[in-house]
């Protein structure tokens, strides 16, 4: 007979480790990424990125690398900058625009060390079913890695000759450099049935930061972040890996990430809601002398849906 267990947090815990150490829990917050070298054109922005980590050591001993969050808060930052300087939109849409859109593919993994990026404005429309009324669409490239990101704002404030008080600072803190680590993020009530895998929970968030206080795109309201989205992804399917393998954060090999989507129609601004991750399929694909799971997902947290491709081995 099929059953439903529940899990208090306090079992969370206890199966994915320390809070402060784990990924998706705290150590996502010991990364961090210094712009090093920016040079805009009329619709091209390049640069370097340097990254650092300096958190615990990682399980096993291995090298710390960029995951889901570093890309996604680096593309917001990079985005916020392009929609700034590459579509002269003034700090006030940026700073009330948000994500819409997000696809990464991962094609090599990049540990810390200085990396060159770049954004391109693609297109910047008129959409009658986003929320502010104008899409903006970017490809960055963070090494050999491609992301391209949707941002809904509204169309008017463009300024050709942006004065510096409407220039985003590259030398200035902002929500995808600093505020994002600033939040309070609880799961509670979880609940899985193996037999369909699939995992289910309710959340509480909370931004830390004053509303208002920080600048880039998603800033200007207190809203469920992204990257706080894509923490609630990461520890339901984390907690159904294990489980379905009767095994532990310690036991089970690093489990890296292959693409990733997000999709946002409405932002969610209440402080609680509901998430839900189901594996929709898992196979084995051999790449060299190796032998990998491979993992397909999706989900909703909130009012973002989500759809990501894992692997271990």
């Amino acid at each position: 007979m099929e059953t439903t267990k529940r899990t208090k947090r306090e079992m969370t815990e206890r199966l994915l480790g320390n809070t402060e150490e784990r990924y998706f829990g705290e150590g996502f917050k010991y990364f961090k990424s210094n712009i090093i070298e920016f040079k805009a054109a009329e619709k091209l922005i390049t640069g370097k990125i340097k990254c650092s980590y300096y958190g615990p050591a990682r399980p096993r001993n291995e090298a710390p690398h960029l995951g889901s969050i570093e890309y996604l808060s680096l593309a917001l930052r990079i985005a916020s900058y392009g929609l700034n300087r590459l579509g002269y939109y003034k700090l006030q849409v940026v700073n009330y625009s948000f994500l819409c859109r997000y696809s990464l593919t991962i094609s090599k993994t990049l540990e810390m060390g200085t990396h060159p990026f770049s954004c391109r404005l693609l297109h910047s429309r008129w959409d009658d079913d986003c929320m502010q009324g104008t899409v903006s669409t970017f490809e960055i490239n963070i090494g050999k890695n491609k992301i391209i990101i949707g941002v809904d704002h509204s169309g008017g404030g463009r300024i050709l000759d942006l004065p510096p008080q409407e220039t985003l600072s590259l030398d200035m803190e902002n929500m995808h450099s600093l505020g994002y680590k600033h939040t309070a993020l609880q799961l509670d009530n979880i609940t899985y049935r193996l037999a369909k895998k699939k995992i289910k929970c309710s959340l509480q968030y909370k931004q830390l930061t004053a509303e208002g206080t920080m600048q880039g795109i998603g800033s200007s309201r207190e809203s469920l972040l992204s990257t706080d989205a894509t923490r609630v992804f990461g520890q339901l399917m984390q907690i159904l890996v294990y489980k379905l393998n009767k095994s532990n954060r310690l036991q089970c090999p690093n489990i890296w990430l292959r693409k990733m989507t997000l999709t946002l129609d409405r932002q969610h601004f209440s402080g609680s809601t509901e998430a839900i991750v189901t594996f929709d399929q898992i196979r084995e694909i051999k790449q060299g002398d190796k032998l990998w799971n491979l993992i397909s997902l999706t989900g909703t947290v909130g009012n973002y849906e989500g759809s990501f491709e894992v692997a271990y081995h």
